[in-house]
């Protein structure tokens, strides 16, 4: 088996990784994605999540912001 990189050693994430970690789901991904919530760039055909997003999302998530208002 190849050797798994820890996420915190990550660049971006891949959304499969990223709602696991977060402890969301893909449809809520999403929403929050088409909304600007979640920051996602696009390698080919790959959506990936680059970890300044991820801790910008958890910043939001850690002040309430994201809490204050019901997504789609």
């Amino acid at each position: 088996m190849g050797q798994e990189t820890p996420l915190s050693n990550r660049v971006n994430y891949r959304v499969s990784d990223f709602l696991d970690e977060f402890g969301i789901g893909r449809t809520k991904f999403y929403a929050l994605v088409k909304v600007g919530d979640i920051r996602i760039v696009k390698c080919g055909r790959r959506t990936l999540i680059p970890m300044s997003a991820a801790i910008e999302f958890q910043a939001r998530l850690e002040s309430g912001e994201l809490a204050a208002r019901e997504v789609h």
